[in-house]
């Protein structure tokens, strides 16, 4: 019950947010839902025990929903269990609906953002790191209630988004009204590949790169498939 301030904090700040925005008549998908769910008596905010990657200076709290009339009463955001986050040790995975970001240094946390979304798997970049010093999470997530059944869910579009590690310039890699499909990394040329599906175009196929430099990062379309046309 220790903890209990602290979410009450959080649920506060995620209330006011949306408060803030209603007087606009063009409220978007995520502040509706936002709104429904504070309104929903059956769900509490709750956050998992704090998780931070190796050799990093950021813990990651990872904030969900409780359902009261849920099977086994699960008091854990992560699909897995509060202990295991998956077989990936660089991962994330989980029903998540926003990450406090704690600095470990000075103490200081902060909210991934003000919208309401549903993150299905976290993955940092280690290689990445290691290679350029650069410290980046990509996140699979879902943004929009595409198919307005008034839910963030698993039935909406999928989406890639990427930060820093620390939660900062937090942007969206897909394109609208394209679904992430899967991804891999390719250690020997520092590149992400991954493809989406256009659901406003019969289910093409789009081919892109994120190219990670020293520097910084820029993402890429190409066409594996020009060859045999």
């Amino acid at each position: 019950m220790k903890h209990l301030p602290y979410l009450i904090l959080i649920a506060v700040f995620m209330f006011s947010c949306m408060n803030n925005e209603r007087t606009n008549k063009n409220l978007s998908d995520t502040e509706i839902k936002i709104d429904s769910i504070v309104a929903d008596t059956t769900k509490f905010l709750i956050s998992d025990l704090p998780i931070i990657f190796d050799s990093t200076n950021y813990a990651l709290h990872c904030i969900g929903f409780y359902d009261t009339y849920s099977r086994g009463k699960r008091y854990f955001v992560s699909e897995n269990g509060r202990r295991d986050y998956g077989t990936n040790t660089l991962s994330i995975s989980g029903q998540i609906a926003n990450i406090v970001f704690e600095n470990i240094k000075t103490e200081e946390k902060y909210l991934l953002t003000r919208n309401l979304l549903l993150i299905c798997h976290i993955e940092y970049m280690g290689y990445i790191a290691q290679k350029t010093n650069n410290q980046y999470l990509l996140y699979e997530l879902y943004d929009k209630d595409n198919n307005n059944d008034n839910e963030i869910n698993t039935n909406d579009i999928k989406s890639l988004y990427i930060s820093n590690i620390n939660g900062k310039n937090f942007k969206k890699i897909t394109i609208d009204n394209n679904e992430f499909l899967n991804g891999n990394f390719i250690e020997e040329n520092m590149r992400y590949y991954f493809r989406t599906k256009d659901v406003a175009k019969k289910g093409k196929l789009h081919y892109y790169y994120i190219e990670f430099t020293n520097d910084d990062y820029s993402t890429y379309e190409y066409f594996p498939l020009e060859l045999l046309k």
